[in-house]
């Protein structure tokens, strides 16, 4: 999972990002909305934690842009404000969560795995493709009704591309979704990666295929397509 923090109080930013990282949970941080506009791709990012006191914008406005832009992922919002209405507001402004300062690291993160599983969501749970199926929650991976064993970075790097069948996933957005930023990562590493997982489909019997297109990045498809 690949968070965006939107948060000016950098110290809490912050702490929220260190939390998130002892669970695995990838982030990125903006202090602004402005920043976060420029930062929020929905390729690559699955949810974004909101506060509603930005520097140049009220969080609210920074939503309704998202929205407006058809950006569906998942948003928390985090506000000192904790008046019935602003929860109200909030909510009706496109809000699928509402967490109220100060609140437990614990909670934050429970309700961030809450909102990632919930089937009304654009993020799908099950992806399929072929005779390969994917449970983005569970991190597990069947091929033709068998499990398949992979490392957590083969499992990002199969959801990256499962998420967008037939379209190129780029070798950045595919660096920054495995490794994040301040994580030692390269293109080439993303190479060992998709080497290893394309290796381990093929040993498996998917009838998928990865392709690379040199210099631009990697797509999957159904071979039964072509």
């Amino acid at each position: 999972m690949h968070i965006v923090i939107v948060e000016d109080q950098e110290e809490l930013s912050g702490l929220i990002a260190e939390r998130l990282n002892k669970t695995g949970i990838k982030s990125q941080s903006a202090i602004s909305g402005e920043q976060a506009l420029d930062l929020i791709d929905p390729e690559i990012h699955d949810l974004v934690i909101l506060d509603r006191g930005l520097p140049d914008m009220e969080g609210l406005e920074l939503l309704k842009i998202l929205r407006e832009d058809g950006i569906k992922i998942p948003v928390l919002i985090l506000t000192a404000k904790d008046e019935l209405g602003d929860k109200v507001a909030g909510l009706n402004s496109g809000a699928d969560d509402y967490l109220v300062k100060p609140f437990e690291m614990d909670e934050l993160v429970a309700r961030i795995h809450a909102l990632y599983r919930r089937p009304s969501q654009a993020m799908d749970m099950v992806l399929t493709l072929g005779n390969i199926e994917f449970h983005s929650t569970e991190n597990s991976l069947k091929v033709a009704d068998r499990y398949t064993e992979l490392t957590v970075k083969e499992k990002d790097a199969l959801e990256r591309l499962m998420r967008l069948p037939g379209r190129v996933v780029s070798k950045d957005t595919l660096l920054l979704a495995l490794y994040g930023h301040g994580d030692e990562g390269s293109h080439n590493s993303v190479e060992v990666v998709m080497h290893r997982l394309r290796k381990k489909l093929e040993e498996a019997g998917a009838d998928i295929e990865i392709k690379t297109l040199r210099g631009i990045g990697y797509l999957i498809k159904d071979k039964k397509g072509e």
